[in-house]
């Protein structure tokens, strides 16, 4: 049994920490050297355990008797103890990671790490893999989205409203601790100049940032890589798709852009759109039909832009919160969907209210 699982053992190789300091040294930067390290973990650590995962009853017994494992352990990785989440052998901690603790550098590169092994174990779960697999897989997806956009327009909301701040104290920030490291992951760059107090769990930072930064886009994907249900008749408006949000219902968007239809410009004393061309606007924009055409509004081209702008930009402040949707996705309303809008000209003026508004 020894020689059986020497053999298997031996296809690892040896893992010689004075050779991998040596080599480390080939690397200029922090980064550098841990994404060398991560390849490491997976050439010897994770086969490793690899390799112990493919053992007979009879092996693993074995393997787990008397002193045999650390014997096998010593075989691949000498005397030397693994340390962080990257098992790095401890003389190529101390030689290159001992006084980089608080550099924030080196606890960003272990928040992606950790979060991506956060987000592995997350959607390989069975009880997530039963859902992505289930028939009401869209569902699903909708609600786990709903519950991550809600929680980010209350965390944004709180930050609208002055009730936290995620660079300098305040007296709300303990109450509201997941919506600080919330807002701290989405803000960008906090935790790239700012250290984290561990490396080793999976606490509130790196739950947000898996989930923000990872597990939202994959559930998005995955919601729109779905094939279009079968419809062979008319559906009701309320139970059309909104794909611009899909937790918004439609008639919200239609009866905010309605106004269009009745408000008069004053080019020519018609509506600032018509009902087919404020259905196409609909279709194309809300319902995802892409084949429809592009639509033109009826205006002034002096003095009735900033008006047109005004109500995407009300829709904006209405909903964005709510929903968790950005700035840039309404503005994006106007310039995708509209003949003669340009996206920089629209986002420079769009706070601007006019004097008169439709």
């Amino acid at each position: 049994m020894k020689r059986v699982l020497e053999q298997k053992f031996n296809t690892i190789g040896f893992l010689d920490s004075d050779e991998l300091i040596k080599e480390l040294q080939n690397y200029n930067t922090i980064s550098d050297k841990l994404d060398y390290l991560k390849s490491i973990k997976e050439r010897y650590y994770d086969k490793f355990q690899s390799v112990i995962e493919g053992f007979s009853k009879e092996e693993r017994i074995y393997y787990y008797t008397d002193n045999n494992r650390t014997q096998f352990w010593q075989s691949v990785f000498g005397n030397c103890s693994p340390i962080t989440p990257l098992s790095i052998q401890q003389p190529v901690f101390d030689r290159y990671f001992k006084n980089e603790q608080n550099n924030p550098e080196f606890t960003y590169w272990f928040l992606k790490y950790n979060s991506e092994q956060a987000f592995n174990l997350h959607i390989n779960n069975e009880e997530f893999r039963n859902k992505i697999n289930s028939d009401l897989k869209a569902t699903f997806i909708e609600a786990e989205l709903k519950q991550l956009n809600d929680f980010e327009a209350k965390a944004k909301k709180l930050l609208l409203n002055n009730e936290l701040d995620i660079y300098r104290p305040h007296p709300n920030n303990n109450k509201y601790a997941k919506e600080v490291v919330l807002l701290r992951v989405l803000d960008g760059n906090y935790y790239k100049k700012n250290t984290l107090t561990t490396i080793s769990n999976f606490g509130d930072e790196v739950q947000a940032y898996y989930k923000y930064k990872l597990l939202k886009a994959y559930l998005v994907s995955e919601l729109n890589e779905l094939p279009p249900q079968p419809n062979t008749e008319q559906k009701p408006e309320s139970t059309n798709v909104n794909v611009f949000c899909r937790t918004m219902s439609i008639i919200i968007p239609k009866e905010h852009f309605k106004p269009f239809t009745t408000a008069k410009s004053k080019l020519n004393n018609m509506p600032f759109l018509s009902i087919k061309q404020f259905n196409d606007f609909i279709d194309r924009a809300f319902l995802g039909n892409a084949d429809i055409n592009k639509v033109k509004f009826n205006m002034k081209p002096k003095g009735e832009i900033s008006k047109i702008q005004y109500v995407f930009r009300e829709f904006y402040e209405k909903y964005a919160h709510e929903y968790g949707l950005y700035q840039e996705d309404f503005i994006k309303l106007l310039t995708d969907n509209f003949i003669g809008w340009e996206y920089s000209k629209v986002k420079n003026n769009f706070k601007n209210k006019p004097k008169q508004t439709i």
